[in-house]
């Protein structure tokens, strides 16, 4: 009998990652993409298609957007912007591009620009969702016919920052990163952040809500957009005990102080004898025992009725 010996050989996809960066001139973008493989420069993409979202600003003239052709790749936008759910989409292709000169693994190469106008705080993103995927806008690009689609390696230009304001209900105080919350904080879009909340002395935590939801006292909380959360206390409810106080003889004088109290609550008693009487002591009517001479008597409530 003959046995053969097989041995596979671990071979990595190949895949070209898509990334969208801010410009050094003045309302512009550009795009690039960065294989992690060699790409032999006398090879072509048959195919390049993404689509560029941005968010509808109404407070502002509307953005206009005018694409900067980069060669040899020449990307063009397909139709006019289109908006659903609060936003514009942008859909670009190029079909059958040369690769120019030799792009090495981890090399960004600059396949695409556009300039812009309008808008207020106008941030651009690469995106796959369900409006990409109806309109076959998802981010694809194909080598020589093989799919050789990767990530958004930096979906979003330029970086806006965001907001993070906290406010608390009842006493404690809320971490973020470690660090005692005082004023809004800024961030970058993104950018993921650890939330602590922390009881004052006789207080327990309840909840977070706004832009935050659980009970749990850590979470973390992405910042995709100005943030507003609420972290909630609740004074913790201790049980209360009775004292009840009494002269003997009864009409030897009168006491004050009697009520209910907390456990390790301090409770001073007092004792004014009548005419012709003198106080002795306090004593504990279920014991016995004495517990004070002095006629005002300061103590800490025992967890019990006394």
């Amino acid at each position: 009998m003959i046995n053969f010996l097989c041995l596979s050989t671990f071979v990595p996809a190949q895949e070209i990652d898509l990334g969208i960066f801010e410009s050094d001139l003045p309302n512009r973008i550009d795009v690039k993409i960065r294989p992690d493989f060699s790409v032999n420069g006398e090879l072509s993409f048959t195919t390049i298609v993404y689509t560029l979202r941005w968010a509808d600003d109404e407070s502002g003239p509307p953005v206009s957007i005018t694409p900067v052709f980069v060669a040899p790749y020449n990307l063009q936008p397909f139709g006019a912007p289109q908006s659903y759910n609060g936003y514009f989409y942008l859909r670009f292709y190029g079909i059958n591009r040369p690769v120019g000169a030799t792009i090495m693994p981890g090399e960004e190469r600059h396949v695409a620009s556009f300039t812009f106008t309008g808008g207020e705080n106008v941030f651009f993103e690469l995106i796959n969702d369900d409006w990409t995927s109806t309109n076959s806008g998802d981010y694809y690009i194909a080598l020589m016919g093989n799919n050789r689609t990767g990530i958004f390696y930096q979906p979003t230009a330029p970086i806006p920052e965001v907001t993070l304001s906290i406010d608390i209900s009842g006493q404690g105080n809320v971490h973020v990163n470690s660090e005692t919350y005082l004023e809004p904080i800024t961030f970058e879009w993104g950018t993921e952040i650890l939330l602590e909340a922390i009881a004052a002395e006789g207080w327990q935590f309840e909840n977070w809500s706004g832009d935050l939801d659980g009970e749990a006292m850590l979470q973390d909380i992405i910042m995709d957009g100005d943030k507003h959360v609420t972290a909630t206390f609740s004074e913790v409810q201790q049980d209360s005990f009775t004292l009840s106080l009494s002269a003997n003889p009864e009409k030897g004088g009168n006491v004050s102080g009697e009520g209910s109290f907390q456990q390790g609550e301090s409770v001073t008693v007092n004792a004014t004898p009548n005419p012709g009487y003198t106080f002795i002591n306090w004593t504990d009517d279920e014991a016995g025992d004495m517990v004070s001479e002095d006629a005002a008597y300061t103590f800490d409530m025992p967890a019990d009725d006394v």
